[in-house]
């Protein structure tokens, strides 16, 4: 016995107890890594296991000296309880836990999918409030749209298959996390008419862009009409029409006047066989009808006025079965056919004017249908943003056919313009828009070239497939306009740096009587040269300030448009030599209206008609607006006396004095005469 009562062993009976226990401690190990281990690592662990390796750091999550134990801080951890990824754990909707960032997938291994969701945001017309409580229906689809409203007036219908969220935000925004693929959208409410569904794809976890939906609050409003097809009337049936409240998107109207997608707040119906359509329980506020009917003219309608119960009948609307058309393929600078290419047509007919809107497809082609006769003007657009490329070109549309018109770009043989832009102390100035357009051809001939580019972070630039020719050159940094010269072009192309000079014209836009900026846009225009085919023109900000950069000391004319007022002209400016800068003052007089009553000997309206008023003793064009009666609406005269040309396709000008009263709507009669046949050519004013 010791001194501590333990009873003595013989050494030998020791020296087999331990290697016995060390004996068991490796059987047990080994029957660990074998039935256990492999189910709980990862291969990259097995693989780690298999290739020891240095430890890099006390903070690393694995001790790989043998694989069977791990440290971290000087605590032992065992592999289980390692925090290592695994791709087995991704849930049934595919979404995989946030991984550390030193480990990499294993080779073979698909790339795991990141969060998509379905981002919107709803607000109410025609205040534009977010609306604080709403249901989000939604599906998956295979029916053709996309997000950014390229597709037609096809309106996409609402899978029996849709799930329904309800969403209460006091923004108004909801965000649904989904697969990845394109979904079909519908926003609804109590007391507020559904939105129109939408097609369009999902967005990724960090991406800002969520779509607008807007509702219109439900009324006991009524707007009718019957819809007949030329001077027979004969009623016309399954016509789309579609309604589209005031207060959405400036782009709404425009983008259902060119027949693609109504805004999501529209209410769409269509004709029965007696031709006529209802929308009901509308709300009070002002409407816009468009109708397009294959075969017809389009028809379109602003400012209808409904009260809290307004009722309003639009009778017979007649659209116009004497139509013609374009088609024709779009090549690019390299002689290849262009898909993707916009091409838009714009023609004034029969008192109205009508829009239509086409996107060539993999083979180049474009087809605008369902134009009346007459000239028309027609623009094509193709590139990315910064480097896009614009014709415009003008036709003659012949009811009762399609005339076929191929659109050619700069050819292969197109040469380069390159440059450098910089400032007045000669430092490059990154990311400048730099525009350049036709001197030598105006648009009428079918020649016009008008490219733009961004300059990248040392200022440099490069604009190709610029044929050979005359060309002005303009530059934008951070929404001011400045003058960048004039370049000719040589069959070796052209090298035409830009210097940014400073000084020019700085303009301050205010209503005359009230010393304030205007409560809606202004619009500046500056031309000289070249038969005033140097432009450059400029947005206000809210402040009604704009400035024109770096321009040359030469005689230049300005005018200034807006909503409300009288156009400003000043044909005689003359800026100051950089840096020093002109202020002017440009004060606004409140424009009067004026409706011009035309009629002809066979009853029909003009094509096209034109209007100028006379201005410091010349002659200024003016715009007009055509009403549905086919009526010229005014908008920018002058209040009192005022003289004014009348300029109608086919009829002879006519020079009249008119009294613009200050308040209301002044109107005159006019009978037109025709032109002598020998006459009636180039007398559009299109060409």
């Amino acid at each position: 016995m010791s001194r501590y009562g333990f009873k003595h062993q013989p050494v030998a009976t020791m020296r087999v107890q331990l290697l016995l226990a060390g004996i068991l401690c490796m059987v047990g190990v080994i029957l660990y890594f074998i039935f256990v281990g492999p189910a709980k690592r990862t291969p990259r662990e097995r693989k780690r296991t298999n290739t020891p390796t240095k430890r890099s750091s006390s903070t690393d999550s694995s001790w790989s000296g043998g694989g069977s134990f791990g440290r971290r801080r000087g605590r032992r951890i065992s592999p289980s309880r390692t925090p290592t990824r695994k791709i087995a754990d991704a849930g049934a909707d595919g979404i995989i836990p946030e991984k550390s960032s030193r480990e990499t997938p294993p080779e073979g291994t698909k790339k795991q999918p990141q969060d998509l969701w379905l981002k919107g945001k709803v607000l109410v017309l025609p205040d534009r409030t977010p609306l604080q409580s709403f249901s989000v229906r939604y599906a998956r689809s295979d029916q053709k749209g996309s997000l950014w409203g390229s597709q037609t007036l096809s309106v996409p219908k609402m899978p029996s298959s849709s799930k329904t969220i309800v969403v209460k935000d006091a923004n108004g925004a909801f965000d649904i996390k989904v697969k990845s693929g394109q979904y079909i959208v519908q926003i609804v409410a109590k007391g507020y008419k559904p939105s129109l569904p939408v097609i369009g794809r999902t967005q990724p976890a960090g991406s800002a862009f969520r779509r607008t939906f807007a509702l219109l609050r439900s009324g006991s409003g009524v707007i009718k009409g019957r819809v007949v097809s030329g001077q027979a009337k004969k009623p016309l049936a399954g016509v789309r029409v579609v309604c589209v409240p005031a207060g959405g998107s400036r782009w709404g109207w425009s983008m259902v006047r060119f027949g693609r997608r109504p805004p999501s707040a529209s209410q769409v119906t269509t004709t029965g066989e007696d031709g006529r359509f209802t929308f009901r329980k509308l709300s009070a506020g002002r409407y816009g009808l468009v109708i397009h009917a294959t075969g017809h003219s389009s028809w379109s309608q602003r400012g209808i006025r409904l009260s809290d119960v307004g009722f309003q009948d639009l009778g017979d609307i007649v659209l116009n079965n004497e139509v013609g058309g374009v088609k024709g393929k779009v090549f690019g600078n390299d002689g290849k056919p262009v898909q993707g290419a916009s091409v838009s047509g714009f023609i004034r007919g029969g008192g109205k004017s009508h829009t239509s809107f086409s996107r060539t497809n993999a083979a180049g082609e474009y087809a605008l249908h369902n134009f009346p006769g007459g000239s028309m003007r027609l623009f094509v657009t193709h590139g990315k943003q910064g480097a896009r490329e614009r014709k415009m070109l003008s036709l003659k549309i012949i009811v009762g056919k399609v005339i076929t018109k191929d659109i050619y770009f700069a050819s292969a043989k197109g040469t380069t313009i390159k440059g450098v832009v910089t400032d007045a102390n000669g430092a490059p100035v990154p990311k400048a828009l730099i525009r350049v357009s036709s001197l030598s051809n105006s648009w009428r001939s079918g020649k016009y070239v008008s490219r733009s580019t961004a300059a990248d972070d040392t200022g440099t630039y490069t604009i190709n497939g610029i044929p050979k020719g005359r060309y002005g050159v303009s530059v934008t940094v951070k929404g001011r306009s400045s003058n960048g010269g004039v370049v000719e072009v040589a069959e070796t192309g052209a090298r035409h740096d830009i210097r940014l000079l400073g000084g020019g014209l700085s303009l301050t836009i205010v209503d005359k009587l009230t010393q304030k900026p205007p409560k809606d846009w202004a619009v500046a225009f500056l031309s000289w040269g070249d038969k005033g085919r140097q432009r450059l023109s400029q947005r206000a900000k809210a402040t009604g300030k704009i400035h024109f950069e770096n321009l040359p000391e030469t005689s230049m004319k300005l005018v200034v448009y807006s909503t409300g007022y009288s156009t400003w002209t000043n044909a005689n400016i003359t800026p100051p030599s950089p840096p020093e800068v002109k202020e002017i003052k440009v004060e606004l007089v409140s424009a009067g209206r004026f409706l011009l009553k035309l009629t002809t000997p066979d009853g029909k309206a003009p094509s096209y008609t034109m209007v100028q008023l006379l201005s410091h003793g010349k002659h200024q064009w003016i715009p007009t607006h055509v009403q549905s009666s086919g009526d010229l609406l005014i908008r920018s005269l002058p209040v009192g006396s005022a003289q004014i040309k009348i300029v109608p396709s086919g009829y002879e000008p006519l020079e009249v004095t008119i009294d613009v009263p200050a308040k209301g709507t002044g109107q005159a009669s006019y009978q037109l005469t025709p032109k002598a046949s020998k006459e009636t050519k180039n007398t559009d004013g299109i060409h």
